[in-house]
């Protein structure tokens, strides 16, 4: 699944903002963003990978804030340029909790990157390498 690109200035500047919020934790703002920021921007992707702020709480295992994205409505099988889901960056860092709250949130393991990997697999060779 491809969530919305920003375009334009609006879009990629609130895109970012929104990122940085995520990375700070600020979860009031966050709300406050997707209530009144542009269209679909809990599930918009920045421009430049693609990722979104799914992408960044789930590589950064911010278990907080990824459960805060999800229960607003956040889309768990977003795709980077890539084809990276949040799923799969997670499993790529190890981080076993925001893969469990992922699938828990109907992450779809089985999806491909371009690179043709599974998050399963992905997360397989992670557990393989401890």
């Amino acid at each position: 699944m491809q969530g919305p690109v920003a375009v334009g200035r609006l879009q990629t500047l609130q895109v970012y903002r929104f990122l940085q919020c995520v990375h700070q934790g600020d979860k009031l703002y966050i709300h406050k963003m997707v209530a009144l920021g542009v269209e679909n921007l809990l599930n918009m992707r920045e421009p430049t990978d693609g990722i979104s702020a799914l992408h960044l709480a789930a590589t950064n295992n911010y278990m907080e804030i990824l459960g805060f994205l999800l229960s607003l409505g956040s889309q768990p099988n977003t795709q980077d340029h890539k084809g990276r889901t949040p799923a799969m960056l997670a499993a790529e860092q190890g981080h076993e909790p925001a893969l469990t709250l992922l699938a828990e949130n109907h992450a779809d393991m089985n999806l491909l990157d371009a690179e043709g990997k599974a998050s399963i697999r992905v997360s397989g060779i992670m557990a393989s390498e401890r």
